[in-house]
């Protein structure tokens, strides 16, 4: 799959609504200014991957459902104020290249998904979780890692999680966000594990 041009339109409004929603968040004390980054991160994990949750492999247009809920309940949103030609381009903009927006997305779902490998006992439920299915489509090696801990539980072994060539979906750059103090385990257990 080739590479998701961004288009740059698109991306400042991506960029002026999450801002607008960290503004928020950040008045209403919901997280310091520092974190506000990481906190819609995972605002936007447990959207997307609420969606997926329980499929038998992941959908692209599952993510931009996800991606959808996500931009249409960020605190202050003018999101549905958009034309609904710059709300799908944002949708879509968002939803195949979140590592652009969240700086810390990538080492954020990594870590996700480790807890949840961890605390998934069943090898078919971990198959089916969101979380992991959206790793599997966000994450470079993922699928691998995945099969394998699938394997060691003795779980039956699905050819594909997510469609080879969603897979080859390149990510730019990298992350370096930190979880500060942020409540990763309070955050995963209210949305993530559910």
């Amino acid at each position: 799959m080739a590479l998701t041009p961004i288009d740059d339109a698109t991306y400042a409004t991506i960029v002026e609504l999450l801002d607008a929603a960290e503004d928020r968040l950040v008045r209403d004390g919901a997280c310091r200014g520092r974190d506000a980054n990481d906190y819609l991160a995972f605002r936007y994990i447990a959207a997307a991957s609420g969606i997926v949750h329980g499929a038998t492999f992941f959908v692209a247009n599952e993510e931009r459902v996800g991606a959808d809920i996500f931009l249409s309940n960020l605190p202050g949103s003018k999101f549905r104020r958009l034309s609904h030609k710059r709300k799908r381009a944002c949708i879509e903009l968002l939803a195949a290249r979140p590592d652009r927006f969240f700086r810390s997305f990538n080492d954020t779902l990594r870590t996700v998904l480790q807890l949840i490998m961890e605390r998934t006992r069943d090898p078919e439920q971990l198959n089916m979780h969101g979380i992991v299915l959206l790793a599997a489509a966000n994450l470079p090696g993922a699928v691998v890692d995945i099969r394998r801990e699938i394997r060691r539980r003795g779980g039956s072994q699905r050819r594909l999680v997510v469609a080879e060539d969603f897979v080859e979906k390149e990510t730019i750059g990298g992350s370096s966000g930190q979880f500060g103090a942020l409540d990763l385990p309070n955050l995963l257990n209210n949305d993530l594990l559910a």
